[in-house]
């Protein structure tokens, strides 16, 4: 796992008893990003710095700094850089309270990514020791399923915003600032007047706590904390349709026994098993090899059934097709197919506007694993999130 972080991502300044700046730690593993790539393909990394505070022009982003970060880690032997290249950890750029400042990773090579969503970015906050605010003119959040959204107005005051979901109690830091040592997600928000941040993605079902910093460009701040549960996933899964892609039999139609069966996580779900027979499928006939499957073959997952785990749910189709007598088994033997080699898991979209999908189909395609029979089965679904 791609690790690029800071120690602390708050840094306090004790100006009272005259210090200026501080620093922190940035700890950064980079080994997963070199496995498995030819010696002639291997990433090239570029790290980058950057502050924002009061010069900093309003809608203008300011340039990153290129940082030397192998050569900032101390190595100096060939053996101690070539490490340092892959993981290690070096010391911040000063801060000063009321700055921000930004580390950032990207592969410089053509076309290349480090994750899909964008290039790992570290922000960190330089605050005073000691303050007592309140900025806020206007605020509100919305709890999804697999999202938290907080939204944060202060007025006239110009506020940097750090946004952190955790699960159990947050820890006071040295300078009693609660943190959670573990997050299960930071996001944070640039000096504005309004912001809106959404932390995910969460597990449906979930007890967590958020914590909110606000600090302005003096380097004031203020926090609070709030416990919240995410809501419950329902699921509706109807089975419409079975498309015979290979009968099985080169010769003739033939006969078949198709089953369908819906897990959460390694479980069976309750009424998620069905099972279809036909005793004349024929690729090439439009008449016997498209079937409309049963109205009441559908089945729905949660509320209740939902644990913290967010287990996934999956849908196992497997069907065989039969020759019928022993002496055409000798000749032809029973053919199997199904999908164990192919994707079974139902996707979750998360994120506010993201996660509710009213209608979508998903095919689930039945593959061979002895001969040639093959098959697919359509699926309508929707998926909600709702509170008990």
């Amino acid at each position: 796992m791609l690790t690029f972080n800071a120690k602390s991502d708050l840094v306090t300044i004790d100006t009272d008893n005259g210090k200026l700046t501080a620093t922190t730690r940035i700890i950064y593993d980079f080994t997963e990003l070199f496995e498995g790539e030819e010696p002639g393909n291997k990433p090239i990394l570029a790290v980058g710095f950057r502050f924002i505070d009061t010069a900093t022009q309003p809608g203008k982003e300011p340039r990153w700094n290129n940082l030397d970060y192998v050569a900032k880690s101390g190595a100096r032997t060939k053996e101690e850089r070539a490490a340092a290249k892959l993981k290690g950890t070096f010391e911040s750029e000063p801060i000063k309270p009321g700055q921000l400042l930004q580390y950032m990773v990207e592969d410089t090579r053509p076309r290349a990514f480090i994750l899909q969503q964008k290039n790992p970015t570290i922000t960190i906050a330089g605050l005073l020791k000691h303050t007592d605010q309140n900025w806020t003119t206007d605020e509100g959040d919305f709890v999804g399923g697999t999202f938290y959204f907080r939204k944060i107005a202060t007025g006239k005051e110009t506020t940097f915003m750090r946004l952190q979901v955790g699960q159990g109690a947050p820890q006071l830091n040295e300078f009693n600032i609660p943190v959670f040592r573990e997050p299960v997600a930071t996001v944070a928000s640039p000096f504005a007047r309004s912001h809106d941040l959404e932390a995910g993605p969460l597990v449906p079902n979930n007890q967590y706590s958020a914590i909110v910093l606000l600090s302005n460009t003096k380097g004031q701040w203020t926090v609070s904390t709030k416990d919240f549960k995410t809501k419950q996933r329902r699921m509706f899964l109807q089975f419409t349709h079975l498309h015979i892609d290979n009968d099985g039999d080169p010769f003739d139609s033939s006969n078949a026994a198709f089953n369908i069966a819906v897990k959460f996580g390694n479980q069976t779900v309750t009424g998620g098993t069905f099972e279809w027979e036909n005793d004349d499928i024929n690729d090439e006939d439009s008449n016997k090899r498209d079937f409309v499957l049963p109205s009441d073959y559908w089945v729905v997952i949660g509320p209740d059934r939902l644990d913290d785990e967010g287990l996934p749910v999956t849908v196992e189709v497997s069907g065989t097709e039969e020759d019928g007598s022993w002496i055409f088994d000798w000749l032809e033997p029973d053919e199997h197919a199904s999908n164990a080699a192919n994707d079974r898991a139902i996707e979750y979209p998360t994120g506010l506007f993201r996660e509710h999908i009213p209608h979508a189909t998903r095919v689930f395609k039945a593959t061979p694993d002895s001969g040639n029979f093959a098959f697919t089965i359509t699926m309508e679904y929707s998926i909600e999130y709702v509170e008990l």
